[in-house]
């Protein structure tokens, strides 16, 4: 693992037990956010990740996309399917995966069939990603342990998405890699296209075929993520949106609204404690696995 998380704490609560979190705590790596809240209602919205809810108190959740409600308490939604969420759950636990990581792939994969854009996950192996999820937090911020209990979590979403998904093609990692990179607008479609040696049309073409989205929303989605994090690291909306790339704070206030469902001053007020963390959920993924091959004693 990189680094340790960084954590922006508004809230004194360091808890044992969920019922006394915090309204919201938000866990967010290089490819991945992990919400773990209590209040999640939102307008119609889609985004180019992976979302997966899970009830953490018992109670039902309901995703309904114009077309279908689904209703259940571990809910998979593909990466840009247009849905809204109606949540019954006094406490649920919400990740927005990148569509290059092992987890989101194999979760596509194995749940999303029959040209399924929202699915219920299996019951068997749920209890270990429960476990997980109330065991990290429950987990006192000061305790050091953080980044182990998440890295269980994404160990947990593995045994349930493992399959025989094709790994993203390498091209793609690159193409992240040099998006994560940047925190403004300054990346363009052309110093892509040389990162990979493809010309710009060609990235376009293979972008949209790998992830089923476009390079352009995605970089936008990529822009909104950035503007995120600096509100969740205590940044005000308007600084949040000029240091993100944003001409002002009413054109980031709707990318935000159009892609979470809420507006961005419903995070900020509901977001008590945040961790950053300078990982990706493969390499959490990876040192779960190895932390097991390495220790038989390891639980």
């Amino acid at each position: 693992m990189k680094t340790p998380p960084r954590s922006i704490s508004k809230s004194s609560t360091t808890s044992a037990t969920i019922s006394s979190l915090p309204t919201s705590r938000v866990y967010a790596g290089n490819d991945f956010l992990l919400f773990i809240t209590n209040k999640l209602n939102s307008k119609p919205h889609k985004h180019p990740a992976i979302q997966l809810n899970i009830s953490l108190s018992g109670e039902t959740i309901s995703v309904d996309d114009g077309n279908n409600v689904v209703i259940g308490q571990k809910l998979l939604i593909d990466s840009n399917h247009r849905h809204q969420i109606r949540s019954h759950c006094r406490w649920q636990a919400v990740f927005l995966l990148a569509t290059h990581s092992v987890i989101a792939r194999h979760l596509q994969h194995s749940q999303l069939q029959n040209n399924e854009f929202i699915a219920q996950l299996p019951e068997d192996k749920n209890q270990l990603l429960k476990n997980a999820l109330l065991d990290l937090a429950a987990t006192a911020p000061e305790s050091g342990l953080l980044i182990t209990k998440l890295a269980e979590i994404f160990f947990a979403l593995h045994t349930i998405s493992a399959s025989s998904a094709p790994l993203a093609d390498p091209r793609l990692k690159k193409v992240f890699s040099c998006l994560y990179q940047f925190t403004e607008t300054t990346v363009s479609h052309l110093k892509l296209a040389k990162t990979v040696a493809i010309s710009v049309s060609h990235l376009s073409r293979f972008f949209r075929h790998e992830t089923g989205g476009t390079l352009r929303n995605f970089k936008l989605w990529q822009r909104t993520l950035n503007g995120t994090n600096l509100i969740l690291q205590g940044k005000s909306i308007t600084e949040a949106s000029l240091e993100a790339g944003f001409a002002d704070t009413a054109h980031f206030s709707r990318s935000f609204k159009r892609q979470f469902g809420i507006s961005a001053s419903t995070l900020k007020q509901h977001a008590k404690e945040v961790f950053c963390f300078d990982s990706d959920s493969d390499e959490l993924l990876s040192d779960a696995i190895k932390k097991r091959e390495t220790d038989d004693s390891y639980l």
